[in-house]
């Protein structure tokens, strides 16, 4: 008799301890910043905690057990969780990836980080639920915004500062190039060219390369294009800040400039631009 008691009051204290431990994970999976929920197989939601309901416009969980699966995700969404994301669950025990909640009560779309799995009974191992813990990424996609449009922005002052068009008079501008000369830093030297030419109605353009760090077949080729293209349009180029090394590059690459005026300095070529359109005058 005093055994069937002592190994009663062990069984109760597992019990007691047990449920001790359950307190423990229902108050930490309800106290979670993160979405959790747990849904039957025929798509009934059964738990969403705090943090879930919150997201969601969910206001209790009695209100969760009235909504099924499905109306947590926006329509358009659908097939793609029905075609990929479940059939990969049911597969592998767990599909992890970026995707979209639908808030039910505004309808508002909610970026997410959705980690969905199965739920297997202890005993047989037979799948008999699923469960999600689901990280809110607005946050984190509105830094990721910000960050882009800085850069974007960046990008485009980098771009206006590497190829600057200078207006000198009414018919002349000045484009003066810094640093190297790459396939896209050129088709950006060409575009501002020509834009420039138009928006400023330019009758000369000098490219002065004095401050280009190397002179190549590159460097030469943007600035045929650029002189034939602004010719196009009724503009001259001058090409001022040939310096000996540069000439000699040209001359060792076999790449004729006819047709484009050459000088040493950026002075002598705008005095030189500024005779020009005062004799076409």
């Amino acid at each position: 008799m005093q055994a069937e008691l002592e190994a009663l009051r062990e069984e109760v204290k597992r019990l007691r301890e047990s449920a001790r431990q359950y307190n423990w994970l229902v108050a930490a999976v309800d106290n979670s910043q993160d979405f959790f929920g747990i849904g039957h197989l025929d798509g009934r939601a059964i738990f969403v905690n705090e943090a879930g309901r919150k997201l969601m416009g969910i206001d209790t969980l009695e209100d969760v057990k009235q909504t099924r699966i499905p109306d947590y995700f926006d329509p358009q969404d659908l097939p793609y969780l029905e075609k990929h994301i479940l059939p990969e669950t049911f597969e592998k025990g767990i599909w992890k990836g970026e995707f979209r909640f639908r808030n039910l009560k505004t309808g508002a779309l909610v970026p997410v980080y959705y980690s969905l799995f199965v739920i297997k009974d202890p005993s047989s191992g037979e799948v008999i639920g699923l469960a999600t813990v689901t990280q809110d990424l607005t946050e984190q996609k509105k830094t990721e915004k910000l960050q882009s449009d800085i850069l974007k922005a960046k990008e485009a002052l980098l771009t206006e500062i590497s190829t600057p068009l200078i207006p000198i008079t009414d018919e002349v501008v000045v484009m003066p190039l810094i640093g190297t000369m790459d396939t896209q830093r050129a088709e950006r030297v060409l575009d501002t060219l020509l834009a420039g030419v138009v928006n400023y109605g330019a009758k000369t353009v000098v490219l002065d390369i004095t401050g280009v760090t190397s002179v190549d077949s590159t460097t030469a080729d943007a600035l045929l294009k650029a002189a034939r293209a602004a010719g196009l349009l009724g503009a001259k180029v001058l090409l001022s800040g040939v310096r000996g090394q540069v000439a000699q590059t040209l001359v060792g690459l076999d790449i004729a400039i006819e047709g484009i005026p050459t000088f040493s300095s950026l002075k002598t070529a705008i005095a030189t631009a500024t005779r020009f359109t005062s004799r076409a005058r």
